[in-house]
């Protein structure tokens, strides 16, 4: 049982890493730190433009409270998503620190006796059963946006012919938002490509910096709890005193982690908290509208 939660435990890591590259926060100290930066720029610059079109077309629909209130949405998600990737950016030496110092204490703890292992992977299936359930969810209303247009190019392809006027997922008709006419063919194809890369990109960071926070927590949290069981089971041999020293100077480390965590994540919560109550403004006036008619 432990070997399978074991398993678990690298799928979920594997999985958190793998979203945090799409969306440019992994944070390494290997020799491709470089280019993880540069490509880290490159989704910062990607969604600065994006946040642009949506501005422009938040301005076009100045009179349109409807439309108004659907593109706001999409900027304070971009917004947050340029935040996250930002927070990452800039407190990725804390990060590697982190991820090191952390990662070393909570693999040194698993490596102990098959207990030890239980207790700490006990809390396992929770966390990722969650960070799972809110990426499918995030990922598949993301893809509501494009999968129309997409579905339209499919089928058009089965017909061995594709559409080259079809309607781009956001900016919608001939690119609302956008200073110029998007015309068909070759141009429509790559308006499409930037779109449907934004959401990717947006949803990945979304569900990777949220989900990722669950996972420090995660480790943080276990290896205390690995930390407690040693010393509230001492095997024979061990003597009370030096398992306390030792479980001391891992707790300092612990809060070093806890304090680095609170740098980088207490903006991101600070946005959610400013978010939701625009969102939920958001939902009322739906909900008013709705009401009325």
């Amino acid at each position: 049982m432990t070997d399978k939660q074991l398993q678990r435990y690298r799928r979920y890591q594997s999985f958190l890493r793998r979203m945090l590259v799409i969306c440019g926060c992994w944070h390494t100290s290997t020799k491709s730190g470089k280019t993880t930066q540069y490509y880290s720029f490159i989704v910062l610059i990607l969604l600065v433009m994006f946040i642009t079109i949506k501005l422009h077309i938040l301005y076009q629909f100045r009179h349109n409270l409807v439309h108004l209130m659907k593109n706001l949405s999409l900027l304070m998600i971009s917004l947050g998503s340029i935040l996250k990737v930002s927070c990452f950016l800039i407190n990725r030496r804390f990060l590697i620190a982190y991820h090191r110092t952390l990662n070393n204490l909570f693999e040194k703890e698993l490596s102990q006796s098959e207990k030890v292992r239980t207790v700490m992977l006990s809390p396992l299936r929770t966390i990722a059963t969650l960070a799972y359930a809110y990426s499918a969810i995030v990922i598949t209303l993301s893809m509501t946006y494009f999968l129309p247009t997409y579905i339209i190019i499919i089928r058009g392809m089965i017909h061995l012919h594709i559409p080259s006027n079809y309607t781009l997922p956001y900016t919608r008709g001939h690119g609302y938002g956008y200073f110029w006419t998007v015309p068909p063919g070759i141009l429509r194809h790559l308006h499409m490509f930037f779109e449907s890369y934004l959401t990717v990109i947006n949803s990945t960071t979304c569900t990777g910096v949220d989900s990722v926070f669950g996972f420090y927590i995660y480790l943080l949290t276990s290896t205390m709890r690995a930390m407690t069981f040693k010393l509230t089971n001492p095997s024979p041999n061990d003597k009370f005193y030096d398992v306390l020293k030792i479980n001391v100077a891992k707790h300092k480390k612990l809060m070093q982690c806890r304090d680095i965590l609170t740098r980088v994540y207490s903006p991101i919560i600070l946005w959610h908290i400013i978010t939701n109550a625009v969102f939920l403004c958001s939902l009322i006036f739906d909900a008013v509208k709705v009401c009325k008619k």
